[in-house]
């Protein structure tokens, strides 16, 4: 037996990137590349920054079947879809995350492929991080043979590189041994203390398949390397009083308060807790800048607080 596909094209239009919108475009036959042969049968918009195409159209259909389709129908399967879009919301670092897609898939930023994947069905975590603004233009394109059709991609802003968080750690990751280079993701954590190998292992580079949620989030962002990178904890706001700070550390570490003094810098390895600085007065305004530098081999950094004192105001007459 034999089955024959039928469907009707239509004279094709130039396709365009909608400007803060996506311009949703569906072509015949499954070719990411979007080769001169391949005819349109339509289009549709969408300014959601972050893409579900089963918001717009079910995964057992086509996107002809989404509100504002303008052409004619699309078959379910043997088709192509363009997402393309200039501009987005805010300008800063962005991780791009494919949660899911069906079938192949690929990306292009600025005209150049920055990431292009076979097969469906699975989360790619993050697959490109940077720096995007109002004229960068962003192109999706996913090719569907049989069965389900869609896309899911999530835009992830980070915090600006070195900005404290209050009352929790921001911790940020760099894809290189010296602190503030090649920043490409972070995390957080809620309490004073803190000890990374509760949140990814010594031997891991940091990733958002690494590093778990436990005391904080996840990890949001491109992965760094096994060796020869670094990571900062950044935190204002501690409960008020008088602390040692106990360290263990593997490679480097730096602890800096208030931008200026140095409570404590040493090389590697301190590997069980130690006072790393004493008599060290925290309180609510207190910002305190963890730098760790990993070159190979293991990587950990543990911080103990604790309080040797409080301040009390007293009066006399």
């Amino acid at each position: 037996s034999s089955a024959v596909l039928k469907y009707r094209e239509r004279v094709p239009g130039s396709p365009t990137y909608g400007s803060n919108t996506w311009n949703v475009y569906a072509y015949n036959g499954t070719d990411r590349s979007i080769s001169s042969s391949q005819k349109d049968f339509g289009s549709y918009s969408n300014s959601t920054l972050n893409i579900n195409s089963t918001n717009q159209w079910s995964s057992s259909t086509s996107p002809s079947a989404a509100s504002g389709w303008s052409g004619v129908t699309a078959p379910i399967d043997i088709h192509t879809v363009r997402y393309m879009r200039t501009g987005v919301p805010t300008s800063g670092k962005y991780g791009i995350h494919v949660v899911t897609h069906d079938d192949d898939a690929r990306l292009l930023l600025n005209g150049s492929q920055v990431w292009d994947q076979t097969g469906c069905c699975a989360d790619r975590g993050y697959v490109w991080c940077g720096d995007l603004n109002s004229s960068s233009q962003l192109d999706f394109r996913v090719q569907e043979g049989c069965g389900g059709s869609n896309l899911n991609v999530e835009f992830d802003v980070f915090p600006v590189d070195g900005t404290a968080g209050i009352n929790s750690w921001n911790v940020f990751a760099y894809n290189n041994s010296t602190p503030g280079t090649d920043y490409v993701g972070y995390y957080t954590h809620s309490s004073q203390d803190f000890n990374t190998e509760t949140r990814w292992g010594r031997t891991q580079a940091l990733s958002y398949g690494t590093v778990n949620a436990t005391g904080g989030t996840g990890y949001k962002g491109c992965s760094t390397g096994i060796d020869n990178y670094s990571y900062r904890y950044k935190r204002t706001g501690f409960t008020c009083g008088i602390y040692t700070i106990n360290v263990r550390h593997d490679d480097n570490l730096t602890i800096t308060k208030n931008g200026g003094t140095t409570l404590y810098s040493a090389g590697c390895c301190v590997n069980t807790l130690a006072a790393g600085a004493t008599s060290v007065f925290l309180g609510p305004n207190t910002t305190l800048d963890v730098v760790s530098v990993e070159g190979g081999g293991d990587a950990f950094t543990e911080l103990q607080f604790v309080s040797t004192g409080s301040l009390s105001i007293t009066s006399s007459g």
